[in-house]
This record gives C-alpha cells, sequence and structure tokens, in this order.
C-alpha cells in the first residue's frame, strides 16, 4: 500500500505576505493607541437637545389633547363640527364635489354625503366628480343639526348629467 498522501513543506507553511505580526505602534508615536475616546465633559450638547426635543414633543401633545377655549369662536366654524347651522343653502350644481364640500364646511357643516348618479361607484378622488343634483335646494334656509343631512348626487368629471 502507498504511504499517504503529504502535502509538501512549501504548501503547509502561508506564504510570506500573510506572516506579518500584528501592528504595532512605533515608539514615541504622536498618536494614541486605538480609537479616540470621548472628554470627561463631553456630550452636554446631545443632553439639552434631548430635552428640548422631548419639551418640543409634550407640547404638541398637550396641544392636541388640550381644551381649545376658542373652538367655535372662528366664524364659520360651527364649534368644530356637530353644532347648530343657519345659513341658505347655495346653488353647488355644476361645482366639483370637493369645492361643494369646502363651501359647506365654511357653513359649518362639516358631514356631507355624495352618491353615484350613474351606477354606485365610490367618491374617492372628490375633485374628480362633479355635482349635478342636491337635496336641499338651492335657497333653502338650513337650520339645526345638518350634518350628515347635505347630498349630492355626482358625475363623474366629463361625463354628463343624467
Amino acid at each position: 500500500m502507498p504511504p499517504p498522501y503529504q502535502q509538501p513543506a512549501y504548501l503547509q507553511q502561508p506564504p510570506p505576505y500573510q506572516q506579518r505580526p500584528p501592528y504595532q505602534q512605533p515608539p514615541g508615536s504622536q498618536f494614541p493607541a486605538g480609537p479616540p475616546r470621548p472628554s470627561a465633559g463631553g456630550g452636554k450638547g446631545g443632553v439639552i437637545i434631548g430635552i428640548v426635543l422631548v419639551l418640543f414633543v409634550v407640547g404638541l401633545i398637550s396641544r392636541a389633547f388640550g381644551s381649545d377655549d376658542d373652538e367655535g369662536s372662528r366664524p364659520g366654524s360651527g364649534g368644530g363640527g356637530g353644532g347648530d347651522v343657519n345659513f341658505t343653502m347655495p346653488s353647488v350644481v355644476g361645482m366639483e364635489l370637493q369645492f361643494a364640500q369646502d363651501l359647506m364646511q365654511d357653513n359649518g357643516v362639516f358631514y356631507s354625503t355624495s352618491h353615484d348618479l350613474q351606477g354606485s361607484r365610490n367618491q374617492v378622488v372628490d375633485s374628480n366628480w362633479v355635482v349635478c343634483t342636491q337635496n336641499p335646494a338651492a335657497g333653502t334656509q338650513v337650520t339645526g343639526s345638518a350634518e350628515g343631512v347635505i347630498d349630492f348626487g355626482v358625475v363623474k368629471r366629463g361625463e354628463i348629467c343624467p
């Protein structure tokens, strides 16, 4: 039986370029060994930025959930929705649905409905729809709570009203 295969000696040692010793800093070098270390007093700027950020977030949260003393005091706000209104219904036939809804919101009605006169399509992008019919009719006095009472019959832009 032949002897087992053995690699030659030159293949058993790593090549010369892999035989380097690990890096050692020369004596008297001006650079410290290792990565730079932060000073004891550094990092105050990060703490200040963190405090300012926390105060800002707390201010936003308190503003969002706090009480608004002037709610409903702006003209046309209707008390923030759901309040009683008193206005004459304008004519919105021929208007974009988005403009008609904006006009209702200016009068204090923040929830109006619309339906497709050509089928059962949903009005996802209101500016793509045109008002053909309205209920209540133009000139009608709208009083009390009108949320969900006002309805617009619409068709897609470019279609003809039935």
